[in-house]
């Protein structure tokens, strides 16, 4: 049940879900991800992010996604690189 005056931070804190995502990956004896979607500067970066600072080798597909624009689908691709 939400508190009265909690902010969403208090009630579903981010380490939740890494928790909830590295439980799942350890369950299903994952050793590496391969991530592929729709929208690299939003989804499929943040899909990547939690896996990695787990520590999983994340191996993203670099020609089966897009976003709004091939200039951000590229700036995006660099910038999950350096992850």
């Amino acid at each position: 049940m939400l508190q009265r005056h909690a902010t969403p931070l208090q009630t579903w804190p981010y380490w939740r879900y890494s928790k909830l995502a590295e439980d799942q990956l350890r369950n299903l004896r994952v050793r590496s991800l391969i991530v592929a979607g729709i929208m690299a500067d939003q989804c499929v970066e943040s899909t990547v992010r939690d896996p990695c600072d787990l520590g999983y080798p994340v191996t993203v597909v670099t020609d089966a996604g897009m976003t709004s624009s091939a200039e951000r689908h590229a700036q995006s691709l660099i910038g999950i690189r350096g992850y």
